[in-house]
């Protein structure tokens, strides 16, 4: 079973194109993605925890679309962001 699968996946910034009707199924197990900066990287991650919503495509992760169940993905995957997503009055605690 798959843990990510996406099908046609596109992610959109204006006329910027960061996801290309990406294809993709990750197994079980340690994943990185590695690749140069502004290659969808973060894009993806961000789609896979539901913090974005996709142009188009789907996505599924741990058998949950991200859209409706971003909650529970996010309480079970790790994320390392570049710089600090949480808001100023927040700690890492919370």
């Amino acid at each position: 079973m798959s843990i990510v699968e996406t099908t046609g996946l596109t992610q959109r910034f204006g006329s910027t194109v960061a996801l290309d009707a990406l294809d993709l199924q990750m197994q079980p197990g340690v994943t990185g993605l590695v690749g140069a900066n502004g290659a969808g990287k973060t894009t993806l991650l961000n789609a896979m925890l539901g913090l974005r919503i996709p142009t188009s495509g789907s996505l599924t992760v741990l058998g949950y679309d991200p859209q409706r169940a971003g909650h529970r993905l996010r309480a079970n995957v790790g994320f390392a962001p570049e710089r600090n997503v949480l808001p100023d009055e927040m700690r890492a605690v919370d």
